[in-house]
């Protein structure tokens, strides 16, 4: 019998399973003898393009027999949570964010340079941390590609529309399963846990704008109210509304939280955060199993997020979420597996898609 949302929530889930599944660093893939791919669901150019139908191919990579690097210097984007390494006090347990994914990359010749941002930061913040990072590496006018996993969409986008760089040209992002729309995890994690409920100020997320088609205008202030609004779901009992507030919001809520709702991303941050015409957008999503067994990290999640947009997601963001610009397609896997920290026992070659993800934007001029 499938569990639902409300009867979980009946069974009162210890908040630490939550937490992490939030939080909790997942453990690195484990190679499989055969390489399996997994499935690509190709983009359909179609008007019934907003259905999803799993395709089991390649299509989207060009027929060649190698791979090769991007053109151009490609920046690899963090997503919520981490850094992009473990501390070095504990050089035992390391584990780095993107796993095997930088070597298999530089062996097919990418220039790479691997971005660090502050983990529950604003997607202003990070944006601007990310800016000043390439601002100091890179020569005058070089060429960037974005390559971002999760929030680290959210921020590049931030920084090609609003911080508009002038040391050097962004000229592609391609997001991987980037809440573009936001995820009901966080609604969820908003309405029950007490997370998300710090409101960011919108005149600080775009008061670094150069450009002045989104410099802060009239509009902000009814924007911020229609956050506020939205922002806490009055179906839920007031004395948990306190409680999860008083005992846990208060310790570790951040506006990063509330960055990544549905309110903010559809109401506040993409209305204000048109793309640029000077950079090309790719997306790709990611689909898990339709269902996790009761004890994955991923489980509850994946429950919330299929209950609210359908099972067609990858355990924290929905197909539908992650299409932005030319939506490439979608491969077959988890959220975590995408950049390269899957649990045991994924069949999904991450290696070799980011290699021939490599080789699509050389092909694509980029």
């Amino acid at each position: 019998m499938t569990t639902t949302l409300g009867e979980l929530l009946r069974l009162k889930v210890p908040t630490k399973f939550v937490l992490k599944s939030l939080f909790a660093v997942p453990y690195l893939s484990e190679s499989s003898k055969t390489p399996n791919f997994g499935r690509i669901q190709r983009a359909d150019v179609s008007a019934d393009s907003q259905k999803t139908q799993i395709k089991h191919n390649w299509d989207w990579l060009p027929v060649q027999h190698s791979h090769h690097g991007p053109r151009h210097v490609t920046v690899l984007c963090h997503g919520l949570g981490f850094f992009d390494k473990t501390p070095e006090a504990l050089p035992r347990f390391q584990l780095h964010y993107w796993g095997s994914i930088i070597e298999a990359m530089r062996k097919i010749g990418t220039e790479l340079i691997i971005a660090r941002v502050p983990s529950t930061g604003t997607i202003a913040e990070r944006a601007r941390a990310l800016h000043a990072q390439l601002d100091g590496l890179l020569e005058p006018g070089t060429k960037v590609n974005f390559l971002a996993h999760s929030m680290g969409g959210l921020d590049c986008r931030h920084l090609i529309t609003h911080i508009n760089p002038q040391s050097y040209r962004p000229v592609s992002l391609t997001t991987l399963s980037c809440p573009h729309r936001g995820s009901p995890f966080m609604d969820w994690c908003r309405d029950y846990l007490g997370l998300g409920r710090v409101i960011p100020k919108l005149s600080q997320a775009n008061a670094d704008s150069t450009n002045p088609a989104t410099a802060p205008n009239h509009k902000m202030e009814d924007e911020e109210f229609i956050l506020k609004e939205t922002a806490i779901n009055k179906a839920i009992p007031l004395s948990s509304a306190i409680l999860t507030r008083t005992m846990l919001a208060r310790t570790i809520d951040c506006p990063a939280y509330a960055n990544l709702t549905t309110a903010y991303c559809n109401k506040v941050f993409n209305p204000l955060t048109p793309d640029s015409d000077q950079v090309k957008y790719y997306s790709f999503a990611a689909s898990a199993p339709t269902s996790f067994p009761i004890w994955h990290p991923l489980y509850l999640p994946h429950l919330v997020v299929s209950e609210a947009e359908g099972n067609v997601n990858d355990g924290l963001v929905s197909v539908e979420s992650s299409k932005w610009g030319q939506f490439v397609g979608t491969v077959d896997c988890d959220h975590w597996t995408l950049r390269g920290r899957g649990l045991p026992g994924t069949k999904f070659d991450v290696d070799e898609f980011y290699r021939g993800l490599g080789t699509f934007l050389y092909k694509e001029g980029f």
